[in-house]
């Protein structure tokens, strides 16, 4: 898998509007997508948690469960609050959209209004969110470690704890 290759999952029982945000992404000219694809929300989630996606297209009214089921059940799966979702509704309720981000999704987007840029620009905002907040995850447990062992060592010895920090 090339850097720039991304793993888009897409739960929408619509087809056709799955159809539509594949032929989008696979215009794009920045990433290239490894689409995968379900119509129901527990598959969904059996599939997020099998290929951790870089971003999932989420439709809010599915078969089986809601979007904000999901939303909270990948919340639990992933241990994490900010989620790399972008909601996907045929409702323009902003009520939706509002509880949707407070539910961990980084991006809504109306169906009858969404454009192939505009789906782009939502998936690489989110991608580049979670690629940067990866990072800096890294970073902060390379600095965990130290830290830890100057604790556990001052608690023992003082005068080696301040050696070992002014190293």
């Amino acid at each position: 898998m090339t850097q720039n290759q991304q793993t888009i999952v897409i739960i929408d029982d619509c087809l056709e509007d799955r159809e539509t945000y594949r032929r989008y992404l696979l215009a794009d000219d920045t990433y290239t997508y490894r689409i995968l694809e379900e119509e129901y929300g527990e598959n969904g989630l059996e599939l997020c948690k099998l290929v951790k996606p870089d971003a999932i297209l989420l439709d809010f009214l599915l078969p089986d469960i809601d979007g904000l089921e999901f939303l909270s059940e990948l919340k639990h799966q992933m241990g994490k609050n900010n989620l790399p979702v972008v909601m996907l509704t045929g409702q323009g309720n902003e009520a939706i959209a509002v509880q949707a981000m407070k539910s961990g999704a980084s991006d809504y987007l109306v169906k009858g209004n969404t454009t192939a840029e505009s789906l782009r620009v939502a998936i690489h905002n989110v991608v580049e969110r979670f690629h940067l907040q990866s990072l800096l995850e890294q970073s902060e447990s390379g600095f965990a470690l130290p830290l830890r062992l100057c604790w556990i060592v001052s608690a023992y010895s003082r005068v080696f704890a301040v050696a070992l920090v002014e190293l």
